[in-house]
């Protein structure tokens, strides 16, 4: 039976353990590290044995190969620690809920899921009765990068029979996460003619092109409206101008658009729209290029991973989970969109990402763990497999 000490233990040692986003990303040596010198280790302490795939993320195995198999899916990578005080100095205390809190970089968005995974992977392994059947428990190196990247290697890693369904363990304040956004990612490059700026007729200024550009796209329709996650969007995330130069009449300009889109959009109409508002801007060269995509996501109340899900709750005295709907991009979309039934599921309140005081509380780490394991096993029973 898991208990809070060791959710606590574990918790607090892959919150020591910085795995921030950087430029690198999934390959960043940090990244690696954390999963090869933090991650692992505590597998073997629970006796459960860790497996790489090629891109570096860590998995291992509960149950008997060669029958029905589930997924869960977890995350490595952190938001970087920013303004936040001692990040990665895990500490416990008493929460305005009464609950016990450990506080620290990462802590509800991705490493108390993990811990919880963990946790369920060895009760799993160890627990009876056996599995009619293999649970894959991930802990990926992706988490902030926004790509399928990493759930695409693991999927290509684990092979066949493919998996009945997969839960992706992230914050979702362990209520049920039935859907979300998928996103675009856009570049736009605005080329003009450099000149110096005490003579400006003599340039072509690519940041007046881009403010021209960027009109234009504020007038672009973005069609739809979904009940739960309401309209898509259209934001720019980043601009950069070239030469970095003083006194010179910028000749380049690099705008980054995300395109959040709602589930059964079409990401090539959604790119088509914004090529058709950027084309025959006078004068600069305009060039859009599609970038990172990660697909929408959306799952029915009444599916049977969710009535699964909601009948372990019942078991072990959770009560009716709720449901979330996320506007940020998830793992879900890929693996629905490979024909795996897959919600999020974790302790963790999403309000607490990226905070400067984030923190989870250890009650529902060990309820997260407990949910995982008996999902696993209702799905994996042999009495469920002979009927």
């Amino acid at each position: 039976m898991v208990a809070e000490p060791a959710a606590e233990r574990i918790l607090g040692r892959l919150v020591a353990a910085p795995s921030a986003q950087t430029s690198l990303f999934e390959s960043d040596p940090g990244i690696q590290s954390y999963l090869k010198d933090t991650v692992a280790p505590l597998m073997r302490e629970l006796d459960l044995r860790p497996e790489f795939d090629a891109m570096g993320n860590l998995f291992t195995r509960a149950g008997r190969a060669g029958g029905a198999r589930v997924l869960l899916f977890g995350y490595a990578m952190t938001h970087p620690a920013n303004r936040m005080l001692d990040p990665f100095t895990p500490r416990s205390a008493a929460g305005p809920d009464g609950r016990v809190h450990v506080r620290g970089r990462g802590a509800a968005e991705q490493k108390a899921a993990a811990t919880a995974l963990l946790l369920a992977a060895a009760e799993l392994r160890h627990g009876q009765p056996e599995l009619d059947g293999e649970v894959v428990v991930c802990i990926s190196t992706a988490g902030e990068t926004g790509r399928h990247d990493a759930a695409r290697a693991l999927l290509a890693a684990a092979g066949e029979p493919r998996f009945e369904w997969a839960i992706v363990g992230i914050g979702t304040d362990n209520k049920i996460g039935l859907g979300n956004k998928g996103r675009l990612d856009v570049s736009v490059r605005v080329r003009g003619r450099a000149a110096h700026s005490s003579t400006p007729w003599a340039g072509l200024d690519a940041v007046r092109g881009a403010r021209e550009v960027m009109e234009r796209l504020d007038r672009v329709a973005l069609p739809g409206r979904h009940p739960q996650l309401g309209s898509p969007t259209l934001t720019v995330t980043s601009i950069r101008s070239f030469p970095e130069a003083t006194h010179t009449v910028q000749d380049e300009v690099l705008l980054t658009l995300d395109r959040r889109l709602l589930p059964g959009d079409d990401p090539e109409r959604a790119l088509g729209d914004l090529r058709s508002a950027a084309a025959g801007l006078d004068g600069w060269e305009v060039e859009l290029a599609p970038g990172p995509f990660m697909y929408p996501s959306e799952v029915a109340p009444d599916a049977p991973l969710v009535r699964l899900l909601q009948d372990a709750a019942a078991e072990i005295g959770l009560g009716p989970l709720g449901e979330l709907w996320s506007h940020g991009a998830i793992d879900a979309g890929f693996f629905n969109h490979e024909r795996i039934p897959a919600v999020m599921f974790g302790p963790g309140a999403p309000a607490m990402f990226h905070t400067d005081e984030e923190s989870v509380a250890l009650e529902d780490v060990t309820a997260a763990a407990r949910l995982y394991e008996v999902a696993a096993r209702k799905q994996l029973m042999p009495r469920r497999r002979s009927r």
